[in-house]
């Protein structure tokens, strides 16, 4: 009877335990506040019920020390200038030391966004540098354009979009405030930015956009809708499924395009080919770049989906003038390729195993401390360029400006001058060392 009655309060328990906590304690308290209430009951039931006051007494000061000793761990690097714990993450922004207009910032364990505050024009990662040639090779540098931008970040590319296409209409869906205030307090994101901010999930804004589309409302339909909402291997997979690509493609004027990005292993490819297939049942045609052009290395891709034909012949050569873009356009027999042999999976809102595809790709993080992007602006050798160079030219005559962010692994790194990126200055923009290795 006893042993009956102990599993049914155990089994209450445990069901009240995961609802008060996931809906009311985690929200009102915070995650950590949480974990230390939770064992500060359990240290006092055990002071209760254990039958040695010194046993007791040995693992709470043991407990002690080692919490003593976490607590005391510096933070991921830099200065921290912003932190909050949200619904969603933990949200930190660093600022690199000596340079503390270069920002970072954290969610959980990956840096999602790397900003110099005083120059929104910089962008630091190699997607968005494809972002930038394709939308350049859409509309000329400068014009005007409506964009949807599905995830937010630390704003860069919607801060971007602003300052470089005056008058243009941008909107941004992040489903974190925090991540929104995080932007605002730490990344010179204005409060009275032109860029209409939703905080919600991306999905919902497209959905409340076609609804007001089908009540007759006067609603923004779109040029350009940029997605960036993927975070490392927590992949929301509503925003990959065929059915979500179909709601895109109804928001987007006539010829609007449509660009993805998401990570992957070329040789591998489940994910990015299944994520192709969903966006090939909504538009006509689908391109495929990748930003690192190694095939067994994690890559980043960006899809660029389109009815009306787009020329992207030789954009990642333009993209490589002023950038250090390693990456390329996948040939269409690429791409079919990579379809066929995947098994032309097309992900849905009722089949979207995006854990399983990206398998492969997680056995290619090695747990390395740091990335490093090298950004490139046309330029002679000496002196600095405008996004602060350091000084010295690759042997194309262009400046090199090192970016870091965190990485999964180091290899050695040549910047194709014969140099090593210790000799520009020898600081990373995490405040590190540079000891001539990145990580992919």
């Amino acid at each position: 009877m006893w042993s009956g009655a102990i599993y049914a309060w155990g089994s209450a328990g445990a069901i009240v335990g995961t609802f008060v906590t996931g809906y009311f304690l985690v929200d009102w308290l915070g995650m950590v506040a949480v974990i230390l209430l939770v064992a500060l009951v359990l240290a006092a039931a055990s002071l209760v019920y254990a039958p040695s006051k010194l046993l007791v007494a040995s693992w709470g000061i043991a407990a002690a020390a080692i919490f003593g000793r976490v607590v005391s761990l510096p933070s991921t690097g830099g200065n921290v200038v912003y932190k909050q714990e949200s619904n969603y993450s933990y949200v930190e922004v660093l600022a690199q030391e000596g340079s503390p207009d270069i920002r970072r910032m954290v969610l959980d364990k990956l840096v999602h966004s790397l900003v110099n505050v005083r120059d929104p024009l910089a962008l630091s990662y190699p997607y968005e540098w494809v972002y930038e040639g394709v939308l350049n090779r859409r509309h000329p540098a400068g014009a005007p354009i409506r964009a949807l931008v599905l995830g937010g970040g630390g704003f860069t590319f919607p801060r971007y979009l602003e300052v470089a296409r005056p008058g243009s209409y941008v909107e941004v869906a992040e489903i974190d405030p925090a991540v929104t205030g995080a932007a605002h307090e730490a990344f010179g994101f204005p409060r009275d930015t032109s860029v209409a901010v939703f905080n919600m999930d991306a999905r919902n804004r497209v959905e409340d956009i076609l609804g007001a589309m089908a009540a007759g409302e006067d609603a923004v339909r779109f040029d350009f809708v940029f997605g960036d909402a993927i975070n490392d291997y927590s992949v929301p997979y509503h925003l990959t499924t065929r059915e979500f690509a179909r709601n895109v493609h109804a928001i987007l004027k006539p010829g609007g395009v449509y660009l993805l990005n998401l990570i992957d292993v070329l040789d591998s490819g489940r994910f990015v080919a299944a994520a192709a297939g969903a966006c090939g049942e909504a538009f006509e045609h689908v391109q495929v770049f990748s930003t690192l052009g190694v095939p067994d290395k994690r890559d980043t891709f960006v899809l660029v989906c389109s009815d009306a034909p787009l020329d992207l012949a030789g954009a990642a050569e333009e993209i490589g003038k002023t950038n250090a873009f390693a990456g390329r356009l996948l040939g269409p027999a690429e791409v079919d390729a990579l379809l066929a042999r995947t098994g032309r999976v097309v992900l849905t809102d009722n089949y979207a195993p995006v854990e399983n595809l990206l398998a492969p790709v997680a056995g290619t993080r090695q747990g390395g401390p740091a990335e490093i992007r090298y950004r490139l602006a046309p330029g002679g050798a000496g002196g600095r360029d405008r996004r602060g160079g350091c000084g010295r030219a690759d042997a194309a005559g262009r400046r090199v400006d090192p970016v870091w962010t965190d990485g999964p692994g180091d290899r050695a790194l040549d910047d194709g001058a014969g140099g090593r990126p210790e000799e520009c200055g020898g600081t990373s923009a995490l405040g590190q060392r540079v000891r001539g290795a990145t990580g992919v």
